[in-house]
């Protein structure tokens, strides 16, 4: 038991300091926002409505899930729109990209499957964006104009040195992904990857559905789980994108910690359950 419990706390730390850079960088960015002019113009023209869910999505198919915790970060200061949050969301992969590059017989399906993320990255994002200003007539700008954003923070300690208040954020949400990762790498030690795998096995015809819920889970076990049982077979392409377009790693834990407005953040994780299992039937379909 004491051997389980070492290896938990060991894979929960090793997962929690892979993301830290991204946490850092994350920081330093929005106390730069909050203290110069310049760096807010120039975020502002980058994730301007036209570009966010585009460069989004080519972000987030890089093999990190740390771009996911970043764009979370931006999106609960109203630094980028939901349609570029989602545009990550969507693309990441995490262990995904890994694991292929491990099976050179696979390149080819992990080119389609990147392409595949970052075009429904782009559409998911878009279309959010788009019917947001179409039913809710909120929170987006107008097409033509950048996003004009002004960073509210009741929390702001601009008069403090500007690393000791970076540092003091990096400390408190690290506290909080360590203890998820706790959490989550106990229910995946005890549960069993070999269990997950025999369940979505046990229900193809639902494969999309089941797969993008297990996608759900923050932890590097269930994109792991979910390339594996594709590779031997036991899952299709389809079921496979549905899952890894809700992966989005600690990204969605960051969303649901610091969202303010509970409705939003429960409409956004929905949109993308949503999107990802329509996405992965098509998918199945089609192929």
């Amino acid at each position: 038991m004491s051997h389980i419990i070492e290896h938990i706390i060991e894979h929960a730390f090793e997962d929690s300091i892979r993301i830290l850079p991204f946490i850092v960088i994350a920081y330093v960015f929005l106390e730069l926002y909050e203290r110069r002019s310049d760096v807010n113009s120039k975020l502002n023209a980058l994730l301007s409505n036209k570009t966010g869910p585009l460069f989004g999505a080519l972000l987030g198919c890089l093999p990190q899930c740390g771009f996911s915790f970043l764009a979370a970060t931006l999106y609960v200061h109203k630094l980028i729109t939901p349609g570029t949050l989602v545009a990550v969301f969507i693309a990441t992969s995490d262990e995904a990209l890994p694991i292929f590059l491990a099976n050179p017989q696979e390149y080819p399906t992990l080119f389609w499957l990147i392409a595949t993320k970052i075009i429904l990255g782009i559409i998911g994002g878009y279309g959010l964006d788009l019917g947001i200003k179409m039913f809710k007539k909120a929170p987006v700008e107008d097409e033509d104009e950048d996003l004009d954003i002004e960073l509210s923070n009741p929390a702001c300690t601009c008069n403090d040195p500007f690393w000791y208040t970076v540092l003091i954020k990096v400390v408190r949400v690290m506290a909080f992904i360590v203890a998820i990762q706790l959490i989550f790498t106990a229910f995946s030690e005890f549960v069993g990857e070999d269990r997950l795998q025999s369940f979505l096995l046990s229900t193809q015809t639902f494969q999309p559905a089941l797969a993008a819920l297990i996608g759900f889970i923050p932890n590097c076990a269930a994109s792991i789980v979910l390339c594996e049982l594709f590779l031997i077979g036991g899952m299709s392409f389809g079921a496979l994108v549905s899952g890894l377009s809700v992966n989005a790693g600690l990204g969605l834990m960051v969303l649901c910690k610091d969202g303010k407005d509970r409705k939003d953040v429960l409409f956004l994780i929905l949109y993308l359950y949503g999107f990802s299992v329509i996405a992965g039937y098509l998918i199945q379909f089609l192929m």
